[in-house]
């Protein structure tokens, strides 16, 4: 009986391995390359923390008691726009809202479970965007923003 050991190495770790089984009572060991993983594969811990629906729902219809991380807020929806586009590799979600007869766009880095986890997500996003500078990152019970918030038509 001969047995076949392969080993997938990342890096210059190995990662895991199979054993085949193969005539003749040899071991063969083969180390086979693996492309490493790319950055835009690599979800951000903020993301992975976030709160997912069961399907496709506007914030405003979402249970009062999650917590949202606003990240900034804008009165002109071009400078909101401005900002996500110069930001492309952040997944925010963008929110309209009423409040004192003014129009304002909050850009939110997520929807959590409750502020614990909003508060972890917003020291992940932190930790890994050293370089964005952004004062004022506020963590909100979607309770209190939901009547101010405008739905789409």
């Amino acid at each position: 009986m001969r047995l076949r050991l392969v080993f997938f190495a990342l890096s210059l770790s190995l990662s895991s391995c199979l054993l085949a089984e193969e005539d003749e009572s040899e071991v063969i060991i083969e180390v086979v390359p693996r492309e490493p993983a790319s950055i835009r594969d690599v979800k951000p811990i903020y993301e992975l923390l976030a709160y997912r629906p069961d399907e496709n729902t506007h914030i405003s219809e979402l249970d009062s008691n999650l917590v949202v991380v606003q990240l900034v807020e804008f009165m002109d929806e071009g400078l909101a726009r401005s900002f996500v586009t110069s930001h492309p590799t952040l997944k925010v979600i963008g929110v309209r809202i009423n409040r004192d007869d003014s129009e304002y766009f909050l850009i939110l880095l997520g929807v959590f479970d409750d502020m614990d986890t909003a508060r972890w997500a917003t020291e992940s996003f932190i930790e890994e965007n050293p370089k964005f500078e952004v004062e004022g990152i506020r963590r909100i019970v979607l309770g209190e923003l939901k009547p101010s918030i405008v739905k789409p038509d």
